[in-house]
């Protein structure tokens, strides 16, 4: 029997900076440092090594800058704590991600500190992170040590809690939460926060899905080129490509969770169509948003840094897609980080190099993630049950306690990136037209180790098994 492997999938990331109007745009052909995994785990290590350098005696990490708002000023100590909690459970976040457990001293220092200092905590980007490590910490000692796994999850069953209260009227969230105001940002990290306590299979309201969703259809809504703006006031660029990422993700998470039944059934070709508006914009404007000098996805003192680049890998793992028109998004990322890390390993914004840091190690890690199966788009009926492997993907999760991805390649694309996974699922209910180029590639994936997958849906099944047989007679005749 074939042993499968889990190759690994390769995309895009980066961050923001203070650059010269005349500074030409990135050149991404010819860079410094290549892309390549090597080059990758040596930046995720130096990063790690940075981070853990950082942690204080106490547990904790700098403040930074995070992103909670202004500083009230009748209660800047709160705010501060709050900014403290911030930006030691991010740290703690992306070192865990990359395998750093409770058994690591110093990972237990900073969930001791943690679980000490968040406990009154109403801070919404503050909240959204504690969840991402209490999952965490609950994912690493569930079957092994049974009192840590009910502690962590107890943790964050509160303060999902927390969130699902603190939502407002609106479907949103602003830096404090059950305030009345809204915005896209704070609106997309209150959601995430609840997104940990639905993967750990929690009970989440219908009515908090629909709130959410109601967010961004119409209390924030889409413009009519297919992006979001943080407020029609700050409708420039970088903008776009933050709150566009922060919506679409968001929106995946909602209608995953509002209309799973409807994706099972075969009706179900298309997803929700702000989502579709939203990932074509994405498709025409990712490429040349992330070449400019000034991007929101280039490192630097100033601008959003890491921030972009988790939005951008939030998106491209929920969509499936490897690539945003022809540009491999990880890649493009992964490129832009390795050639502005600096020497201590860290990546600098406006939000300090702890903050920015740890974004960065979250969008190299996860897109590192294995890819099970790649999905074939051809041109036909290829997209019938759109949520089918993210649906597989979460499955496999909860039976083998280890994260997997999901891509969809297409004929395009040079067969060479089709072996980010072991397996090319086609599915369809018509039957496919490949054309002669086609089938070479299709050929070529399997004689260099891969398997091809087809699966006839609907009822017009019978259609596509025949010119799939039709097909792999051609392949191999």
């Amino acid at each position: 029997m074939k042993t499968i492997r889990f190759l690994i999938l390769a995309s895009a990331l980066t961050i923001f900076s203070a650059v010269a109007p005349a500074q030409r745009s990135f050149d991404f052909k010819n860079p410094k440092i290549p892309f390549s995994d090597q080059a990758v785990e040596k930046a995720i290590d130096k990063a790690v090594a940075f981070l853990l350098s950082r942690q204080q005696a106490d547990g904790s990490w700098p403040r930074d800058n995070m992103p909670l708002g202004p500083i009230n000023p009748r209660q800047p100590e709160k705010v501060n704590k709050a900014r403290q909690i911030g930006a030691s459970a991010l740290a703690l976040y992306a070192l865990m991600e990359k395998g750093l457990t409770a058994k690591d001293p110093k990972i237990a220092k900073g969930l001791e500190w943690l679980i000490t200092e968040s406990k009154d905590l109403d801070f919404t980007y503050a909240v959204s992170f504690c969840c991402q490590v209490w999952l965490r910490a609950y994912k690493q000692a569930k079957d092994k040590d049974k009192d840590a796994a009910t502690k962590y999850r107890k943790l964050l069953e509160i303060d999902v809690n927390k969130l699902i209260a603190g939502i407002n009227d609106k479907g949103g969230y602003h830096y404090f939460l059950k305030d009345p105001v809204s915005d896209p940002s704070n609106a997309q990290y209150g959601t995430l926060g609840v997104w940990a306590g639905y993967r750990a299979q929690m009970e989440i309201p219908k009515e908090y899905w629909e709130k959410t969703l109601k967010y961004w259809v119409a209390s924030h809504p889409q413009d009519a080129d297919g992006s979001w703006v943080y407020t029609p006031a700050e409708p420039e660029e970088h903008s776009r490509y933050n709150m566009t990422a922060a919506a679409i993700a968001t929106l995946f998470v909602c209608i995953d969770a509002l209309k799973g039944d409807e994706f099972i059934k075969c009706t179900a070709q298309h997803l929700f169509a702000p989502v579709e508006k939203g990932l074509k914009w994405y498709d025409q404007n990712f490429k040349d948003g992330i070449s400019k000098p000034n991007s929101c996805f280039q490192s630097g003192r100033s601008g959003l840094a890491g921030y972009s680049l988790y939005g951008l890998e939030r998106i491209g793992l929920a969509s499936g897609y490897k690539y945003f028109g022809d540009a491999d998004w990880y890649k493009f990322g992964c490129i832009r980080l390795l050639n502005e890390q600096q020497s201590d390993g860290s990546w600098l914004s406006g939000y300090g190099p702890d903050v920015s840091t740890a974004y960065s190690v979250l969008f190299l890690i996860r897109g590192q993630h294995g890819v099970i199966m790649n999905r074939l788009e051809y041109d036909g009926d290829w997209n019938n049950r759109p949520r089918a492997l993210a649906n597989f993907c979460r499955w496999a999760e909860g039976v083998y306690e280890q994260e997997v991805n999901w891509q969809i390649i297409t004929l395009k694309s040079p067969v060479g990136e089709w072996h980010d996974a072991p397996v090319v699922a086609i599915s369809g209910s018509k039957a496919p037209k490949f054309s002669d180029e086609d089938i070479i590639k299709l050929r070529t994936y399997v004689n260099q180790g891969g398997t091809l997958f087809s699966m006839a849906e609907c009822s017009g099944g019978p259609a596509f098994g025949k010119g799939m047989k039709a097909a792999y007679a051609k392949i191999f005749p």
